[in-house]
């Protein structure tokens, strides 16, 4: 685990290492749970599921290979966060953002059934907003 240096006007960032257990590469922004069904080590992580929802680690923050090690942003202000498209509404700032399924992305539905709160909207999302855009979100995952 790796703590930001607390600077005057910066904010707060926390980050850890985990291993990508997706098959796939990961990219900069994509949202990431804990794969506790096939690795359950407590560091491989994957791209959201129906059944890992609700264990989020935090977002990309570098491109990662398939079985690689890579660096995670778990906690604090987090510019590079990928939404997922927000087709009939805006979306405030201030709003809870959840981990999706089957997606990198996250998005700001209220489904905590099989989701899980992963941080805070920091910014107004316009209405036609396509998937994959960066958004400003404080992460909770810790």
């Amino acid at each position: 685990m790796r703590f930001q240096l607390i600077n005057p006007g910066d904010p707060e960032q926390v980050f850890i290492t985990v291993k990508n257990t997706s098959a796939a590469a990961t990219a900069v922004g994509d949202w990431c749970v804990y794969d506790y069904t096939t690795e359950a080590d407590g560091v491989s992580v994957i791209v959201p599921t129906a059944v890992l929802a609700a264990c989020p680690a935090g977002v990309w923050t570098e491109v990662v290979a398939d079985d690689g090690y890579g660096e995670v942003q778990c906690w604090g202000h987090c510019t590079f966060a990928d939404l997922a498209a927000v087709a009939t509404a805006g979306v405030a700032g201030d709003t809870l953002v959840l981990s999706t399924l089957a997606t990198g992305y996250c998005t700001t539905a209220a489904d905590f059934t099989t989701e899980a709160c992963v941080g805070i909207l920091g910014e107004a999302v316009a209405t036609g907003t396509v998937a994959n855009t960066d958004v400003t979100v404080h992460i909770r995952c810790l």
